[in-house]
């Protein structure tokens, strides 16, 4: 999904500099449809990334929890 991600991104900075530099006066549709794929190609990427960060997030979680839950039955001797 990464790598998807990255092309669509690469695709869509592309054609806006395409269209940037070959058409005298673009019409404020074709950057606008322009930056829909590469929002496309962003919203992969962070997608793949909250994924992982909440993964980790997760793993942190539980481990508070079971430092918290396990202290009252510590007994010291």
């Amino acid at each position: 999904m990464l790598i998807e991600g990255c092309v669509l991104q690469i695709a869509g900075l592309a054609a806006l500099a395409l269209v940037t530099f070959h058409v005298d006066v673009p019409t404020s549709l074709a950057p606008a449809l322009i930056m829909i794929i590469f929002a496309d190609g962003r919203g992969l990427l962070m997608a793949a990334r909250g994924a992982v960060l909440s993964t980790a997030q997760a793993v942190q979680s539980a481990r508070a929890g079971s430092v918290v839950s396990l202290r009252p039955f510590v007994t010291s001797s």
